[in-house]
């Protein structure tokens, strides 16, 4: 091969950059979203955990519901977009599966809280 075509290879190759970058921007994606969840959580075993829970209301559109309800959807939705993204990526069953139980849990609780509320 010549010189040439041994750099325009080198080019396509790095194209989408660096693979020690690309590594490090997904180590950072996983570490934010895991972040996110696990202070849903723990906000939400507080608010079970607790005797009079963190409490309070909150207002969307207009509608009042509890604040455990709004991190529950938050965490589900949360959880559908990453195993929803991992199972389009990767191709597992059980990503799927979990993707669509997180989907059917953010949609149950939209449906409870705007339209049976």
């Amino acid at each position: 091969m010549d010189k040439e075509k041994l750099l325009e290879r080198s080019r396509q190759e790095n194209k989408k950059g660096d693979e020690r970058v690309r590594r490090q921007m997904e180590d950072a994606q996983f570490l934010g979203s895991f972040v996110i969840e696990a202070v849903l959580v723990a906000l939400l075993a507080l608010e079970y955990v607790t005797e009079k829970g963190l409490g309070g209301m909150v207002s969307v559109a207009g509608v009042e519901f509890p604040f455990r309800d709004f991190c529950a959807l938050l965490l589900c939705l949360s959880l559908a977009v990453e195993y929803g993204f991992k199972a389009v990526l990767v191709r597992k069953k059980w990503q799927m599966a979990l993707a669509v139980f997180f989907t059917l849990g953010f949609c149950m609780g939209i449906y409870r809280v705007f339209l049976a509320g």
